[in-house]
């Protein structure tokens, strides 16, 4: 396995010729791909994950989804998806993310921005944990 990663399916997709490109917070998630990434979180129970429509790949038995409609109209506006999905874990387990177009999974720690602002491009959101 890759030293610190959480290690939730880092030995498959090793095997399977993946690399681990960047372990994050290793004990939380992992990315693992050059080009098309798969972000592997690991939940506990009543964590949630809220993610953008399309980008659920796999997840373990256990997790419920439901759908969230608040401030769709500022979603919209800012060119997301005027839904997203919550990802509720009833028992630990972990949920398999990728994006809905190619690119990288950049990990932002929203409690590190200054003054609360984060400029990003249309569409760049995939998940986020907790609500």
């Amino acid at each position: 396995g890759y030293p610190g990663s959480c290690g939730i399916m880092a030995n498959y997709l090793e095997e399977a010729g993946f690399e681990i490109v960047q372990p994050v917070n290793g004990d939380k998630y992992d990315i693992v791909g050059a080009d098309s990434q798969i972000l592997t979180i690991k939940v506990g129970e009543g964590e949630k994950v809220q993610t953008e429509p399309g980008t659920m790949m796999m997840m373990s038995p256990g997790i419920k989804p439901s759908i969230t409609c608040e401030q769709a109209c500022g979603r919209c506006v800012g060119g997301e998806p005027c839904f997203n999905v919550i990802y509720t874990a009833e028992k630990p387990g972990f949920i398999g993310l990728t994006p809905n177009f190619m690119g990288k999974v950049i990990p932002v720690d929203l409690g590190m921005i200054q003054n609360n602002k984060l400029l990003s491009k249309d569409g760049s959101y995939m998940a986020g944990l907790g609500e």
